[in-house]
């Protein structure tokens, strides 16, 4: 009796480490597939997903598998991935993933001195990954020409809106043009320039004839226009 206690209970076991477990490498497809249907299809962007322990042994889910991300959304880097089984033995596990997104942004061709003024000769077009960034940064030249550099900055520089600031067109005591325009009249006269002055600033000139101090608004380098 004892000794058929015994066949019985070893061929149980062979039977029960027999059993097929689950295919780690479905876990991973399970993770890529439901982070790709988060995401964008207008976002270029790479789904990596962590090695998993080849040592984990899991019962074979009779039900797909239910992913989802753990506390909080799902943002580009690193991601905690849950994923679990309902199936007839149930078992949940927690995973990492990256999420690495991709966009074109503008980017220095050539390297600029601070208080230079960027041009188009400076820039070019990259695609980077910005899942790191922290930083404020372009995708059009246009956002970016005419501004003036506030450091030195190197080639392949990412270009950020803290390393920019508007230039100085007009310099105080800058000898100026003060242009005047309305339907059916234009005038111009020369002046002096009291203050320094970005475009679209308003600051004080003096008018060279009258001596008279007005508000002008700057134009570009050397011109200023005033409403009479």
């Amino acid at each position: 009796m004892k000794e058929s206690l015994l066949i019985l209970a070893l061929i149980f076991a062979q039977k029960t480490s027999a059993a097929p477990g689950q295919n780690l490498e479905t876990i991973k497809l399970a993770i890529v597939d439901y982070l790709s249907s988060q995401i964008s299809d207008k976002l270029d962007h790479e789904i990596i997903v962590a090695p998993i322990d080849p040592r984990l042994r899991l019962p074979k889910c009779t039900k797909p598998l239910k992913v989802s991300v753990h506390r909080g959304r799902i943002k580009p880097g690193r991601n905690s991935i849950g994923v679990s089984c309902k199936g007839e033995e149930s078992w949940n596990i927690f995973h990492s993933a990256s999420i690495k997104t991709y966009q074109n942004m503008v980017v220095l061709k050539r390297s600029i001195r601070r208080g230079e003024i960027i041009t188009p000769q400076h820039l070019t077009i990259e695609k980077k990954e910005i899942s790191r960034l922290r930083e404020n940064f372009f995708t059009d030249p246009r956002q970016v020409v005419n501004k003036q550099a506030t450091k030195n900055l190197s080639a392949g520089r990412i270009i950020s809106d803290k390393y920019l600031t508007e230039a100085t067109l007009i310099k105080r005591g800058q000898k100026i043009t003060i242009a005047s325009r309305s339907p059916g009249f234009f005038i111009q006269m020369s002046g002096q320039a009291m203050k320094n002055g970005i475009k679209g600033q308003r600051i004080p000139v003096k008018n060279e004839n009258s001596k008279r101090i007005i508000e002008a608004t700057v134009v570009k380098p050397g011109l200023v226009s005033v409403d009479f």
